[in-house]
């Protein structure tokens, strides 16, 4: 099996120009893949947060029924986005750039040695790629500019390929929906595989806090948020 030396950048501290240099690569990545196609990259992949209405069905996986019905809520935001979001331009993309999949190492003058993991590759929207990647630059807690590391990494990012007013405007319901589809398939398999259980809801319970922060605003106050983001 061959491996691509350095360490996850999860294990790494980065600064401004690193998290840019994260952005750029997004960018270039979602350029190379731009005309790729394959027979099987319209694939239903959980993870793919389109199909986030999919998962409606394990719901009653969330035994506590406050946190439930907040998650209800993010369904019913992303039911009143969907339309929008299936009119939003569409190709095979990573779907999965977090710290995790990304290879750093020091010697490169970019840090960056590899991108892995291309398990969840499908067929999406471009402003779900980019959701999910600044969706790993908030915060453990949710206080303060919450946005600041994905400020670096769209700035980044829009110095290399472009986004839509609309593909901005549907990030935070995306990032939110992202979430979402983290509880509901962490909580699954945790119920049905205990002995995953602790990696699996490792990061949960940050994972609830970022969702209450999003859903204590309106979805017109985090696009005002995201647009002074991108400016």
């Amino acid at each position: 099996m061959s491996f691509v030396e350095g360490q996850p950048l999860s294990e790494v501290v980065i600064d401004t120009r690193g998290r840019e240099e994260i952005g750029r690569l997004l960018a270039q990545l979602r350029h190379a893949l731009a005309d790729f196609s394959h027979p099987s990259d319209d694939r239903v992949v959980p993870w793919d947060v389109k199909n986030l209405p999919t998962l409606a069905p394990l719901l009653p996986e969330i035994t506590d029924s406050a946190w439930r019905a907040r998650l209800e809520t993010v369904l019913e935001r992303f039911a009143a986005i969907e339309p929008r979001l299936s009119r939003c331009r569409q190709q095979v993309l990573h779907n999965d750039f977090t710290r995790s999949n990304i290879v750093a190492d020091p010697k490169l003058p970019t840090f960056i040695s590899g991108i892995i993991d291309f398990g969840d590759t499908v067929r999406t929207a471009i402003a779900i790629d980019v959701s999910t990647a600044m969706l790993n630059q908030l915060p453990a807690v949710m206080e303060g500019d919450i946005f600041a590391h994905g400020r670096d990494l769209l700035r980044g990012y829009l110095g290399i390929a472009d986004l839509t007013e609309e593909e901005l405007a549907l990030i935070p319901a995306l990032i939110m929906s992202r979430l979402t589809t983290r509880i509901l398939l962490s909580t699954a398999m945790a119920n049905r595989v205990p002995s995953v259980a602790d990696y699996v809801l490792r990061n949960n319970h940050m994972t609830w806090g970022q969702i209450d922060w999003f859903l204590n605003r309106s979805m017109d106050d985090l696009f005002n948020e995201l647009i002074d983001l991108a400016r």
